[in-house]
């Protein structure tokens, strides 16, 4: 039986912790389940984790208010130690205190760059940075390919991640910092956010020679 830690960062019961519950596990405001979190903006039953082949699977529970992990909105998510799952107004950091004290000196840092940001622009306002603000949607990188998927499987999720890249590289076929989206009309976008978009092209087919390897072996 897997067992997970779940740290309250932010809301009404900031700073309580949920220790070593064992999955599969319910979150929500009603006292059947496994984590309660005093939440008005939280479903009765919000959210489902449990564990599938070592691996611990986040899925909403069709939620009024929706679920996000790390920033984003999720219906489904293969979590990892140090994700925050962010459920009405309570922030949940999945982990015990070494994930707690990474994800503190990430805070830290994020604030010292606003920081040096306001110190160059004296017409920028003060502000703070919480957990919300940190929305890297993977922070540990790209997710890993799924292993031990049958054939048609392994078929079919390339043929997904294949229309992806395709989808891609038409959108970036113009050779411009500017995104057509309609009757002429553009938005201009950075350099840096133009890159990052011309790499998903290469680490989408990376993926699909991944998944390739796989059905091989």
């Amino acid at each position: 039986m897997t067992r997970v830690t779940f740290q309250v960062v932010e809301g009404l019961e900031s700073g309580r912790v949920f220790r070593d519950v064992a999955t599969p596990l319910t979150i929500g405001r009603e006292e059947d389940n496994d984590v309660q979190l005093n939440d008005e903006r939280i479903s009765r039953f919000h959210v489902k984790i449990q564990e599938n082949s070592g691996r611990i699977i986040l899925t909403d529970l069709e939620s009024t208010n929706g679920t996000r992990v790390n920033g984003h909105p999720v219906r489904l998510r293969v979590l990892q130690p140090g994700d925050l799952i962010m459920v009405g107004r309570s922030v949940l950091l999945m982990g015990g205190p070494e994930e707690l004290q990474d994800f503190q000196r990430h805070l830290q840092s994020r604030q010292e760059e606003l920081r040096s940001l306001v110190a160059q622009h004296e017409n920028l306002p003060d502000a703070t940075i919480d957990a919300a603000d940190l929305n890297e949607a993977f922070p540990h990188g790209v997710p890993p390919v799924p292993a031990k998927l049958t054939p048609l499987q392994i078929a079919e999720l390339s043929n997904v991640l294949d229309y992806l890249r395709t989808e891609l590289l038409s959108s970036l076929s113009v050779p411009t910092d500017e995104l057509i989206i309609g009757d002429g009309q553009y938005v201009r976008v950075s350099r840096a956010a133009w890159v990052r978009l011309e790499s998903l092209v290469p680490e989408i087919a990376r993926l699909i020679n991944s998944l390739t390897a796989e059905r091989d072996t």
